[in-house]
């Protein structure tokens, strides 16, 4: 966060003019997933606010991407299994 105002004048003089808040995220999160368990343990249905959609969660973490990287890794005989899955998907 660049700082503004009073903040950065004081923190100017000792000779900052950036401060990082590198737990606000997680605080957050953590937060969030409190509620999150909670609502599930009670039964609760998750408000749609509080998420996002699959496609807007895959466009995020940019699922493309990842898949790609994991049809590289993946062994020879697990990517034959995979096509023979497919096809059979396709008969059935």
């Amino acid at each position: 966060m660049l700082l503004h105002g009073p903040r950065r004048r004081n923190l100017g003089r000792l000779g900052f003019n950036m401060v990082l808040y590198p737990t606000t995220v997680l605080f957050r999160q953590t937060r969030a997933i409190q509620r999150a368990l909670s609502d599930l343990k009670a039964g609760r249905p998750m408000p749609k606010d509080d998420s996002v959609t699959m496609d807007e969660f895959e466009t995020i973490v940019d699922i493309a991407y990842w898949k790609s990287i994991e049809e590289k890794a993946l062994p020879l005989g697990e990517k034959v299994r995979q096509a023979i899955n497919k096809v059979v998907k396709k008969i059935a």
